[in-house]
């Protein structure tokens, strides 16, 4: 009798998973990829596939997307495609978009972006996002990073609540970013009462370096915040420490050679990223510590970028579905996801997915963590010190 109920449970058991399979249906989706072409930067396109399918690996093997609105079980696939101008980015997103993309990840940098008025498929950028201005041209256009306008507002936090900054200088690109960033530290500067922006500067071309360090010195600010690409940046610190002026300098963006600027003793140095990898908090050690152990190298912040991505669009496709529209609307009003990066969350017509960032020192040729910044509830939090 006991074998008979035995037998009568097992036949029980497998009729229920026959009905089970059937009401599931498995789909696989399509994750669109833009890769920076090899012959541009093969250490960058390694990484980047590597980070993807990463993350594709983690979700299938874990049995795959369960769609919280039906049975429906999503499968991940990447479709990869190489790109090196706006021309071949415009291309790559018609073809991903012909073959059925859910959605696509990239380009690394704004400068690759096409007209993306007639964008059908949300597009998750990496480049710094500058202030919405994408998300306005197209409503399927996010960004996977803090914008230019957050960048700044951070880095003043910083100057003021850390470095004590009473005088400030602000040095910026004669570019739309620039603008952008002095403009929010303008604004933040305006309500503080015992901060004054003593100096304004903007460089048109590197000849004008040599004219903002007299004034920087005749100024003497004690505190000097820079928006410029990394290059000028590095011109206008060897003219800055070759100077009499000393004092804290914030550099707004993120570059692992920052470690190799010229810097005087007189001049503490700081840069704002957006991951650290020697960041202390258990997101950052568990993917640093998979990444490692799978390819045997340590990522960058391209890597995170990607592999938050990847789980990002995971997160929309449990809760949203495979509808296109669907997927983008989650990314603007629902989006709740913390990934490596941080805390994700709505683009709120911006498309800016992510408000947070680290501020770093160079010290005695090494990048130190100092503070961790996350914009949260319309006002930014110190996450980590």
């Amino acid at each position: 009798m006991k074998q008979f109920r035995t037998l009568i449970t097992i036949v029980v058991l497998m009729l229920s998973s026959i009905a089970v399979s059937a009401q599931t249906s498995v789909e696989t989706l399509t994750i669109g990829v833009l890769v920076t072409d090899a012959d541009i930067n093969a250490d960058h396109a390694t990484e980047i596939r590597q980070a993807v399918q990463l993350a594709i690996d983690e979700i299938n093997d874990a049995g795959g997307v369960d769609n919280a609105n039906n049975s429906d079980i999503y499968r991940l696939q990447a479709v990869f495609k190489d790109v090196a101008n706006a021309d071949e980015v415009a291309q790559a997103i018609a073809e991903l978009t012909q073959e059925g993309a859910i959605a696509i990840l990239g380009p690394e940098s704004n400068a690759l972006l096409p007209d993306l008025s007639n964008l059908e498929v949300p597009l998750l950028t990496m480049g710094s996002g500058l202030d919405g201005i994408y998300h306005q041209t197209s409503e399927f256009v996010y960004q996977l990073r803090a914008n230019d306008d957050t960048l700044a507002r951070i880095a003043l936090l910083f100057a003021v609540e850390e470095l004590n900054a009473e005088d400030l200088a602000v040095i910026s690109a004669d570019s739309r970013y620039g603008q952008i960033a002095t403009n929010a530290i303008l604004e933040d500067v305006a309500e503080l009462d015992d901060v004054d922006l003593i100096l304004d500067r903007t460089r048109n071309n590197t000849s004008d370096v040599s004219a903002i360090v007299a004034d920087i010195v005749n100024d003497n600010p004690d505190t000097i915040l820079v928006a410029d690409r990394f290059d000028n940046f590095v011109g206008f610190m060897d003219e800055l420490s070759a100077s009499e002026w000393s004092g804290e300098l914030v550099y707004l963006y993120d570059n692992t050679d920052l470690v190799t600027v010229s810097v005087n003793d007189d001049i503490d140095l700081y840069s704002l990223s957006i991951w650290f990898n020697l960041a202390d908090d258990q997101m950052s050690d568990d993917f640093v510590d998979l990444y490692a152990e799978t390819y045997g190298e340590m990522p960058s912040t391209l890597g995170v970028l990607y592999y938050d991505g990847l789980n990002l669009i995971n997160a929309g496709l449990a809760s949203a579905g495979d509808d296109r529209v669907a997927l983008s609307n989650w990314f603007d009003v629902n989006a709740d996801y913390t990934g490596v990066q941080g805390n994700y969350t709505a683009g709120n017509d911006s498309g800016e997915l992510i408000r947070s960032a680290f501020v770093l020192q160079v010290v005695d040729g090494r990048l130190e963590e100092e503070q961790r910044y996350s914009f949260e509830l319309d006002t930014f939090t110190v996450v980590s010190q």
